[in-house]
């Protein structure tokens, strides 16, 4: 690959930008390539899961982002032999990306582990760009901004969304936070950062850019009408052939975004914009489930087996970022309490503004949801206030409106 230079030390095997291997002595890029598959450190430490870690770490004079990825069993290194690894997918489409002048994070090299041409450990590394929020963050939780700067910011991002589409890219489950935002000299940049599930294309189809624009929307009251007719008319600004008219299209999005929303339901999805880096994975003792950040897992698990077996609704404390809070858990069957966590995330998703339950525990037998008492005050309000919002949420889900009553007449 042109701009980049191979470098092979025993059983690893990468593929290095020129810059950075002109910089780095042969013996110190090994060591870097060989720390690539030991554990992070702590305050390092991006995000750690079964199959795939991200961490922070510097090579030469730069600061990098570290995606590993852990071949499952013969069949996963099998596949790797024929397709490539999932890091070398992610880096090659990283790399047409950044060419394409699409901004995004520059990929500085790609290692992997090798054994009879097969791959059991990978590595892409990504430049890190400071200063930087996921776009999600903007939306949601920055309040810096002026109306009008938020207003540019969904424009710039409609618009973006469209170069991207014109460059042969596709992501099936692209999300708000996809993208990083920073403030640059005369407003914000905007960054494409994650290609772990990109397909290039000579050309997207139409429908496929609807159902990514859908997917796009699937954010709640956080993100305004206005924001949302503001990204709509930047994309038309690149495309203006995509739809006869703004109106037509906003008109689409809904019909595509409900669409969305109850494919994820059909699916029985419990993760969301809502759960990403808000939450973290149980996985421990038999039990797997989500937890906000900052719970101590120990203590709730240990809650949720104490109440286990008794009644349906029992009250327990937990720990939670050193604080302790009283819960009321509903025990269920561990795939209808999966199914009424999917349906809370819709009715959010659906413009609902409440929170998700404070943690989903399921074991082979029980399922357990952790829910706030001040929550049923809060959905109260919301229907007895009768608002556009309300009133779009019953007509277009009226079956997950009565799960959430349900789960109301219970706590």
């Amino acid at each position: 690959m042109q701009g980049y230079q191979k470098k092979t030390f025993n059983t690893i095997h990468a593929l290095v930008r020129q810059d950075i291997a002109a910089a780095c002595p042969d013996e110190s890029l090994r060591s870097f390539c060989q720390s690539l598959f030991s554990e992070p450190t702590a305050d390092n430490l991006i995000k750690k899961g079964s199959y795939k870690t991200i961490f922070l770490a510097d090579i030469t004079t730069h600061a990098c982002v570290v995606k590993t990825y852990k071949n499952r069993g013969l069949l996963g290194m099998l596949k790797s032999a024929v397709v490539g690894s999932r890091a070398r997918q992610e880096f090659n489409a990283a790399a047409y990306i950044h060419a394409q002048s699409i901004p995004t994070a520059a990929p500085l090299m790609v290692v992997e582990k090798k054994s009879f041409g097969m791959v059991s450990d990978a590595a892409v590394v990504l430049e890190f760009i400071a200063g930087a929020q996921e776009l999600r963050d903007f939306f949601f939780y920055d309040r810096t901004m002026s109306p009008q700067e938020r207003w540019q910011v969904a424009g710039d991002f409609g618009r973006l969304a469209a170069r991207i589409f014109q460059k042969g890219v596709y992501q099936y489950d692209l999300a708000l936070n996809n993208f990083l935002i920073r403030r640059e000299s005369g407003g914000f940049g905007l960054c494409f950062i994650d290609f772990e599930r990109v397909k290039l294309q000579s050309s997207v189809s139409r429908k496929r850019k609807q159902d990514v624009l859908a997917r796009l929307g699937r954010a709640g009251a956080e993100i305004s009408l206005k924001d949302r007719l503001r990204f709509l008319r930047g994309y038309l600004a690149e495309e203006p052939g995509f739809a006869p008219s703004l109106h037509a299209l906003a008109a689409e999005m809904i019909g595509a975004t409900v669409a969305a929303i109850r494919h994820d339901l059909a699916r029985g999805r419990t993760t969301s914009i809502y759960t990403h880096a808000r939450y973290d994975r149980i996985q421990q003792d038999g039990r797997t489930g989500l937890c906000r950040k900052g719970t101590d897992v120990q203590v709730l698990l240990n809650a949720v087996s104490a109440l286990s077996g008794r009644e349906p609704v029992g009250q327990l404390v937990i720990r939670h970022e050193g604080k302790s809070l009283v819960m009321r858990a509903v025990y269920q069957e561990p795939q209808e309490a999966e199914a009424d966590w999917a349906a809370l995330t819709a009715l959010i998703i659906a413009g609902m503004p409440i929170g998700l339950p404070h943690a989903l525990v399921c074991s082979e037998i029980t399922g357990c949801l952790l829910l706030e008492p001040s929550m049923r005050a809060a959905c109260e309000r919301f229907f007895a206030a009768g608002s556009r919002s309300a009133r779009f949420v019953i007509q277009q889900l009226p079956a997950e409106v009565e799960v959430l009553k349900s789960l109301l007449a219970k706590i």
